[in-house]
């Protein structure tokens, strides 16, 4: 029974994972839509192109680290 519960932990583990990286990107996103309202469009620009690389650089390299799920 040992190997289903280690299954069970890795699970969680990566979906906490996944969670805080997107959690990140949602901070940047709102971030950028800030600006955008604040009529700073160059700095909305930069946040939102900073949000996107961040969750998928993090996902690309948790996946490659992990391997697949």
């Amino acid at each position: 029974m040992p190997l289903s519960k280690n299954y069970k932990h890795m699970r969680n583990f990566i979906i906490n994972r996944i969670k805080r990286g997107v959690v990140f990107g949602v901070i940047f996103i709102g971030v950028s839509i800030y600006f955008y309202f604040t009529n700073a469009l160059d700095l909305a620009l930069t946040f939102f192109v900073i949000s996107i690389t961040l969750i998928v650089v993090y996902l690309i390299y948790f996946f490659s680290k992990k391997g697949s799920i």
